[in-house]
């Protein structure tokens, strides 16, 4: 049988070719190079590989020096050296005697030194542990007091109250303290308790379980948690102790700036005026060191200058340790600002005329970060942050306030002259949505109203006959036009909730007139849109940072390399001008503690600050309208402001959002002062009768001004005639001329089909477009436009205080006869009860079968 020949397929696989010019081996190079060696690895020096025990030991050198730069910064705090430790002590209850948990503290060491200042703060010099503490009592009623005083505390001395195993700890205001305590930032808590001595051991027990239970509740996460009873005079020792012997927990905004508590405050007058003033503090200074050329920043006040600073080389409050020494007095150093290098209190731009450019540049975005040193290393270093550039604000000139891109989709643009452009974008706002009961009510005229809900949301209404004569005084009582507008509010947040963005166009006035602020994008997120058009005027005066994350960390580089200054630990006396007099009189009625932070570089200036806000899961129960009035807390600062709403969303535009639904996260963005991150933010909303709530707690996010949020309005319509993937929609335009104004815009649908319209249909609104995919009778169609928008120029630093927590208060200034009872037992069960000393070798105990 003769064999058939191989007949090679199309199949047939075909190898790689050897690449000569690729991979070369070591003998090839070796042959190349010939002996020739690169020279910057002969000019390198040659790195020297750590064998293992030397690895070692450079991991033990580090770790020590760690240790004993730890252990030094612990042992300093508290001493002669450094400031007392400053301690915050709160009542969780109105019940709990506040000198009588000072009497515990300060008679827990017999051979401690006790001292007051004249603002009501207890000092405390104990030689036992060579310790310094100050104990501050703010008002028990004040919410402010409260958080202005932690703001600068090291320790939270949190006081319970005594109760039975079968009551409640914590009412409702007391949750709602220590909800804004923790959110404002809280500093390293110890957990006391003051009454329990009296109650029977069984049931002394059963209700100390029940309370180190509820403290592990509130304060999840801390290990070893532990309640001091102060009825022990043992217990109170270990109190003070582990105050000055805990890890303090850091807090950003508190340790990097200077900051003051005051002992001593003296108001004088000023001669050429008689509404301000020069406010003298006196405390001591912690934190970082503070230069008389800086600002300083009261809170609910503002922003100072000073005018001098006096350094006390004599404590009033010293750790007194050996009685016998010799005191060296010494005069004060006084320190005066240098007028070239002091920073202004001015926080906008000065506003140019309409004749010049529109630029806004100032010579404010030039200026070194740190101007006091002349050094040339310090000028290059501030060179390099030379990032408050201004961005010029471009006004666009075609017609309805349109970009040059935005003219690709614009059908006849020569039509349309520049009378279209008359309609002003914040009277488009107020008819969009902001003010206008009426506004809502003619847009439901329009569509035909809404008789079906208003069937089903009404209720039945009963004479007044059947409970009684009705009050002839009744309608005095009540404002029922407040009434109207909370229910037109409550009405359009459901329909908002309901149809996001969806309005009716309305019918009186054309749609291409009505929108000529509005445009439309073929993509939210891809879509370009300059940041530069049709700026607003405030963008004239405010600070612009276009990369804040790297100006942030060279602005903090350079506040830790400045020298000189006072430095912590100081007793100083602050001569802060131009003082208003009204602030220090309603100081002096609200008996509250005054705290004063230095500012860091450009703090003072104004800028669009951007803070996430997480919704508060008890207070926030009614969604909040943009622009609504509210009370921010952020970091050391106290303003009231209204804010605009966006989405927390990556990418370069972020959407609107008309109201702050409860459970929802969002970016308020408001014009205020520069403040760097991390910074906390609390937001309260005022009540009537003075009574504020807590809505909203977060962070600041940025300080952007180019953040662009866009504001979408959606015009919807429904579809007349369907064939295939053509259909004639109606009720989304009236006129013929709007059609094809807005002809070029994408048309989407709810159930995820994409169209553009073909051409209008008689003179009625009737157009035909033309979809990707079938479309389905009760299907309706939306077309996309979008405005950006901007905050509006509402910051004021007077914020009214809150009403107090508790109804009356319940301890007067003066003593009682009560009080001196309480006071002279705890000082006999001092004496008979002293902590022994402890013993060197502890003793073993043996368990025998």
């Amino acid at each position: 049988m003769a064999q058939s020949g191989h007949r090679p397929t199309t199949l047939k696989q075909q190898n790689k070719k050897h690449n000569k010019l690729g991979h070369k081996s070591k003998g090839q190079v070796r042959a190349l190079t010939q002996g020739r060696q690169c020279l910057q690895s002969i000019s390198r020096k040659a790195k020297h590989e750590l064998a293992r025990h030397e690895r070692r030991n450079q991991v033990n050198v580090v770790r020590s020096e760690k240790r004993a730069k730890v252990l030094s910064q612990k042992r300093k705090l508290g001493t002669d050296a450094q400031p007392p430790f400053l301690a915050c002590v709160v009542m969780l209850s109105q019940d709990i005697n506040p000198r009588a948990v000072l009497l515990a503290l300060t008679g827990a060491d017999s051979t401690a030194v006790v001292t007051n200042s004249s603002t009501g703060n207890t000092h405390v010099s104990c030689t036992r542990f060579k310790q310094r503490y100050t104990f501050v009592v703010p008002p028990m009623d004040d919410l402010y007091a409260i958080l202005d005083t932690a703001k600068v505390c090291s320790t939270l001395l949190v006081v319970w109250p005594c109760c039975d195993r079968d009551e409640e700890v914590l009412g409702e205001e007391q949750q709602k303290l220590l909800s804004c305590i923790k959110a404002q930032g809280l500093p390293t808590p110890v957990h006391v308790t003051l009454g329990y001595k009296e109650m029977a051991m069984k049931r002394q027990t059963a209700a100390l379980r029940n309370l180190l239970f509820e403290v592990r509740h509130y304060f999840p996460g801390e290990e070893k948690v532990n309640v001091h009873e102060l009825d022990k005079p043992i217990d109170a020792l270990m109190c003070l102790r582990q105050v000055g012997a805990q890890k303090q927990r850091s807090l950003f905004y508190r340790d990097h700036r200077p900051h003051i508590l005051a002992e001593k405050i003296r108001y004088e007058e000023d001669k050429d005026s008689a509404s301000t003033g020069t406010l003298l503090v006196t405390g001591y200074l912690r934190g970082v060191p503070l230069s008389v050329n800086n600002l300083v920043h009261i809170p609910g006040w503002g922003d100072y200058q000073l005018s001098k600073v006096v350094s006390h080389e004599q404590d009033p409050h010293p750790l007194v340790l050996n009685h016998n020494a010799n005191v060296i007095e010494s005069a004060d150093i006084e320190l005066f600002p240098d007028p070239e290098e002091q920073e202004s209190t001015a926080s906008i731009r000065e506003v140019v005329s309409d004749e010049s450019d529109d630029s806004g540049a100032d010579d404010d975005g030039d200026e070194d970060l740190d101007s006091s040193d002349g050094s040339d290393d310090d000028s290059d270093a501030s060179k390099s942050v030379k990032s408050l550039t201004s961005i010029p604000v471009r006004k666009a000139k075609i017609p309805g306030a349109t970009s040059s891109y935005q003219a690709a989709w614009m059908i006849d643009n020569e039509a349309y002259d520049d009378d279209d452009s008359d309609y002003d974008d914040a009277d488009s706002d107020e008819r969009d949505e902001f003010d206008a009961p009426e506004a809502a009510v003619d847009d439901d005229s329009v569509c035909g109203g809404d008789d079906d809900d208003d069937d089903d949301d009404s209720m039945s209404v009963t004479s007044g006959s059947e409970f009684g004569t009705a009050d002839d005084t009744y309608d005095e009582k009540i404002d029922y036009n407040d009434e109207m507008d909370e229910y037109e509010r409550i009405r359009d947040c459901r329909d908002d909730l309901e149809f996001p963005d969806e309005i009716d166009t309305p019918r009186d006035v054309l749609a291409r007139e009505r929108f000529a602020k509005y445009r439309g994008l073929e993509s939210f997120k891809t879509s370009p849109w300059d940041l530069n058009e049709n700026l607003p005027d405030e963008y004239k005066k405010i600070f612009h940072i276009p990369k804040f994350n790297i100006f942030r960390k060279r602005v903090l580089a350079v506040e830790q390399d400045r020298e000189g200054g006072i430095r912590p630990g100081q007793y100083v006396t602050l001569h802060i001008k131009n003082v208003e007099k009204y602030f220090y009189q309603d100081f002096v009625q609200s008996r509250s503690p005054l705290v004063v932070f230095g500012l860091m570089l450009h703090e003072q200036r104004m800028a669009v600050v951007n803070m996430v806000l997480k919704s508060h899961p008890v207070a926030h129960t009614r969604p909040i309208k943009s622009k609504d009035r509210l009370l921010f807390h952020v970091g050391f600062r106290r303003f009231e402001n209204k804010p605009i709403f966006s989405e927390h969303t990556a990418g370069d535009k972020q959407k609107f959002c008309r109201y702050f639904h409860p459970g929802e996260t969002v970016v308020a963005s408001v014009y205020a002062p520069v403040t760097y991150p991390p910074a906390s933010v609390l937001v309260f909303r005022q009540l009537s009768g003075g009574r504020q709530e807590l809505v909203a707690t977060g962070s600041v996010y940025s300080v952007d001004a180019n953040r662009c949020i866009l504001k979408r309005q959606i015009l919807s319509g429904h579809p007349f005639k369907i064939h295939k993937r053509s259909a004639v929609i109606r009720y989304m335009f009236f006129d013929r001329d709007d059609i094809i104004w807005f002809r070029p815009i994408e048309l989407r649908t709810k159930w995820g089909r994409k169209g553009k319209i073909k051409e209008a249909l008689g003179t009625h609104g009737h157009m035909k477009c033309q979809f990707n995919r079938q479309l389905k009778s009760q299907d309706t169609i939306l077309l996309n436009l979008y405005k950006r928008v901007f905050p509006k120029w509402t910051y004021n630093t007077c914020v009214d205080r809150p009403c107090p927590m508790y109804s009356q208060a319940i301890f007067e200034d003066d003593e009682s006869e009560e009080d001196e009872e309480q006071a002279k037992k705890i000082l006999m069960k001092r004496d008979a009860l002293l902590m022994p000393p402890p013993s060197k070798k502890p003793k073993k105990v043996h368990f025998t079968s």
